[in-house]
């Protein structure tokens, strides 16, 4: 009982902590700048990943 207790008071602030950090990054990712960066590293990744492939 004492670990349940544990686990339904420290889950609800772990989530909620989860949906604050959710919500400034969104925020921040929707400026065209952190865009463009995501998109350009996401790039680099698949074409990492297609060499690795391609090189097999």
């Amino acid at each position: 009982i004492q670990v349940g207790a544990a686990i339904a008071l420290i889950l609800p602030l772990v989530l909620f902590s989860y949906a604050l950090a959710a919500a400034r990054a969104r925020r921040l990712l929707r400026e065209p700048r952190a865009m463009r960066i995501m998109n350009r590293a996401a790039g680099t990744t698949m074409a990492g990943a297609a060499l690795v492939v391609a090189t097999r």
